[in-house]
């Protein structure tokens, strides 16, 4: 086992150890850079992101954070930082004084057969503007599905347990591309409805309120899939990405080939990551704009929101930044690739940023794929109709209140999936 994944490892453990005392200070844990000084230095280490940061002697013995940790014979130090740390403030690849200028442009408009980067909305009343993800295959009936957010094609989903009626969940329908004005839509604009969605707040079902508004604990992370209208919308080519030369397909990244883009001895450390969304186009090498470079910097917990009124730690996320912005609004859902091992693979989707746009902040394939049960897609077309729909459900069993993400259908259960 790698530095990196024992980090991870400890950082769970941390976070789930309530009778730790010097946790409360901490608003959420992450494995990168230390900096010493104001200055980012090459050791990693834990980091203690935290509300404010006081001289150890203004802190009682309990409160101390220790400075290093030792997991499985491996020394791992450990840093405190407050808040954020934006150490710059990027410009953008391409020119975004006219989103009809290229590439930008392609990734905005209609785009038939479908493709992954594309600009994409849900039919929710005030809905995202925002990305589609990427073309996957669902392992549980073969269909090809189309992936992104939860708030993007879900609406913010909560679990059920934080929900007192199912008013904010399903039905939705996917649009492609997404306009702000809706009277421009029209009905070849649809490209689906909403199959499966991981609810925000999916890992720990336990509430607590943080100045004075209700929060979520875990959320494993920000992802759903659409079913498609019909497979005349797509085609082979529609396993690629907008903006990017590779040819597909694009397999999806193991944890510890993401875990080895932060481990100096790996030859995938600092490897090159791209990603294309519909604000800031094809971002990263080798995209149209081979000066755009972007890598993984630093992995663990994000704490972002508001979603449907709530905010969330996002567990095992992927930290990006460059010499460019990784991502605007708009850009959430944007598939997030990077050269491993030789190949280029699929290790994410954006999902978040800070409002200085300094990094962006990804939710691992792994755990979408896992929570989904999806699989990349091979580009060869299925011999089956795309058209999934459940139809006449009337009585839902949830299960008990820790296991309330899923229902029982005819004897089956049914993990995340929506009403229609």
């Amino acid at each position: 086992m790698n530095p990196v994944t024992i980090a991870l490892e400890l950082i769970d453990s941390i976070m789930k150890d309530t009778t730790i005392t010097w946790r409360d200070n901490s608003m959420y844990l992450t494995y990168g850079p230390k900096v010493i000084n104001g200055v980012e230095t090459d050791d990693y280490s834990i980091i203690f992101h935290v509300k404010d940061k006081k001289p150890l002697d203004e802190l009682l013995p309990e409160q101390i954070i220790p400075s290093s940790f030792t997991m499985d014979d491996f020394d791992i130090i450990s840093d405190v930082q407050i808040g954020e740390l934006c150490s710059f403030y990027p410009a953008d690849c391409h020119d975004r004084t006219t989103f009809n200028a290229e590439p930008i442009a392609t990734n905005r408009r209609r785009t038939r057969p479908l493709k992954g980067g594309s600009s994409s909305i849900n039919s929710y009343e005030g809905g995202y503007v925002a990305t589609l993800g990427l073309l996957a295959r669902d392992k549980s009936d073969g269909q090809i599905v189309a992936v992104s957010n939860n708030h993007v094609f879900a609406g913010s989903t909560l679990h059920p347990s934080y929900q007192s009626t199912f008013s904010n969940v399903l039905p939705l329908c996917a649009i492609q591309p997404a306009y702000e004005n809706t009277s421009y839509r029209t009905n070849n604009d649809y490209i689906g409805t909403v199959k499966k969605f991981v609810p925000v707040g999916d890992v720990d079902y336990t509430k607590y309120t943080l100045n004075g508004y209700p929060h979520l604990q875990y959320t494993s992370s920000d992802s759903a899939v659409v079913s498609l209208t019909s497979y005349g919308i797509i085609d082979s080519s529609s396993a690629g990405i907008v903006g990017f030369d590779p040819a597909p397909p694009y397999p999806f990244a193991t944890d510890a080939e993401i875990d080895s883009l932060l481990d100096p001895s790996s030859v995938n450390y600092a490897a090159p990551v791209f990603r294309s969304g519909r604000t800031c186009g094809p971002v990263g090498y080798p995209g149209n704009t081979y000066s755009c470079s972007l890598s993984a910097y630093q992995f663990g917990q994000a704490y972002v929101g508001l979603y449907s009124g709530h905010t969330s730690y996002f567990l095992n996320s992927i930290y990006l930044r460059g010499n460019v912005t990784s991502g605007r609004g708009g850009d959430s859902g944007s598939p997030v690739l990077a050269y491993i091992n030789g190949t280029w693979k699929v290790i994410g989707l954006f999902f978040a940023g800070p409002s200085d746009v300094s990094y962006g902040i990804v939710c691992r394939i792994t755990s979408v794929a896992s929570k989904l049960n999806l699989t990349h897609w091979d580009t060869k077309m299925p011999t089956v109709s795309a058209v999934y729909r459940l139809q006449n459900i009337n009585a839902l069993d949830y299960g008990s209140a820790n296991d309330a993400s899923y229902f029982t259908l005819s004897g089956r259960k049914y993990f995340f999936v929506a009403r229609y």
